[in-house]
């Protein structure tokens, strides 16, 4: 993964002299001595922006060690190691306001006031069935993915005609076309073979007054 970073980021002009890397073990939780040698070697580089490419434990461990030591780079994420969740968002310290993360998923949206059609159906069907609605990003996501696993399924099965099967229902994904989430993120099916999702992307930013994801730039072709 840092070698296709580093490919992507000379692609687009940066020089490899220009780069720093700090690589973690493999731990979920990272040790603190690793935590602080990522943040001192960043500082001392002179890093201006720092992409967060590890746990979310991990991530949030380095802002907040960096804002200890007064070091505040502008920071990058993406949805490697669950790094956009709502579920997390409010665990981040205030120094990664402005932090701007790379996601497929509709994170960001419900603050934002967007409500997509995936979302729309899964809060339909929770106040249907007497349960609390989809109300914020920070405390229902993990709802809002239980209705995107269910809903996928449903639909799925429906795209495999009379007497599916488990291999069918597989094998005819590429005929699904397009999949609305109401969080994991929208996917089209229209390729032969195709076993995976995340056909779209979008920038959203961290703000410290909510503790929370908003959208920054508008859904659009991953590829």
């Amino acid at each position: 993964a840092n070698t296709e970073i580093s490919q992507d980021l000379a692609a687009a002009g940066v020089k490899s002299s220009q780069i720093q890397t700090y690589v973690l073990t493999c731990e979920l939780i990272g040790s603190p001595t690793q935590i602080l040698q990522a943040v001192a070697k960043a500082k001392l580089g002179g890093a201006d922006t720092v992409f967060l490419a590890s746990s979310i434990f991990n991530n949030e461990n380095f802002v907040s060690d960096a804002g200890q030591q007064n070091y505040h780079p502008q920071y990058l994420a993406s949805d490697y190691g669950t790094t956009t969740l709502g579920s997390g968002s409010s665990k981040w310290a205030k120094n990664f306001n402005g932090g701007v993360a790379f996601t497929s998923t509709r994170s960001g949206e419900l603050n934002s006031g967007i409500h997509s059609p995936g979302e729309k159906l899964c809060n339909k069907i929770l106040l249907q069935n007497k349960l609390p609605g989809l109300r914020s990003e920070n405390t229902d996501d993990g709802v809002s993915g239980e209705c995107d696993e269910l809903n996928f399924l449903v639909q799925a099965i429906n795209n495999a005609g009379p007497n599916p099967t488990p291999t069918s229902v597989v094998e005819d994904l590429s005929t699904m076309s397009r999949f609305n989430s109401a969080y994991f993120g929208d996917s089209l099916w229209s390729t032969p073979g195709q076993v995976t999702g995340g056909s779209f992307v979008r920038e959203i930013e961290w703000y410290g007054y909510c503790r929370c994801w908003k959208v920054k730039t508008p859904y659009r072709s991953a590829y």
